[in-house]
């Protein structure tokens, strides 16, 4: 597994799309943020309804094992690949910094929630690429969302789109107005 978020064929879209999907139904018991081994930062990246987090987050599982959502590049495609496995086999880097937030109270609401529904956001970030995944928001039981996408801080609050970083918004009104130039619907509707 461990596909990339662009998929060209219909059964790279059909594994890609299994891999987002193995999410489901699952419980996080804990939660860390990646960064790139030469980061400098002495904590993560937090502001007013989201989070900011260099290379993607882990999300650790009840039954111990880990998913992770990481942005990657290659040429002109540049995606955010959710599924199975540590941040380091979904980036392709030898080793990555790890913040662990599970104490954080923005996570609070999701720990040990079952995951109930993946919506996915797609766009075709440059010319002649394919279509790809950018955004996936997570319902958790009891109609709790969050939203993990490309982006980052613009420094006035908000969120504007970064290919290279990862935004994780758990504030529904920021989620919904965030929004893209190539995707006419904002990440929440994804």
């Amino acid at each position: 597994m461990n596909g990339m978020p662009w998929p060209t064929t219909d059964e790279e879209r059909q594994i890609l799309d299994l891999e987002i999907r193995s999410v489901l139904e699952d419980t996080f018991v804990r939660v860390a943020y990646l960064e790139p081994p030469t980061t400098h930062l002495e904590e993560p990246a937090t502001d007013a309804g989201f989070d900011v987090a260099g290379v993607g987050l882990e999300l650790t599982a009840s039954d111990g094992s880990v998913f992770s959502a990481v942005w990657q590049m290659e040429g002109y495609n540049e995606g955010l690949s959710l599924g199975p496995g540590d941040g380091e086999s979904r980036h392709w880097r030898d080793e990555l910094r790890r913040f662990d937030v599970t104490d954080l109270p923005q996570w609070q609401p999701f720990l040990g929630i079952q995951i109930t529904d993946v919506y996915v956001g797609w766009h075709v970030p440059n010319e002649e690429c394919p279509e790809t995944v950018w955004a996936v928001r997570l319902e958790f039981e009891g109609s709790r969302n969050l939203l993990v996408a490309l982006g980052h801080a613009d420094g006035a609050g908000g969120i504007e789109y970064l290919p290279d970083q990862v935004v994780i918004v758990f504030d529904e009104q920021l989620a919904q107005s965030y929004q893209i130039p190539a995707q006419t619907r904002s990440a929440w509707a994804t």
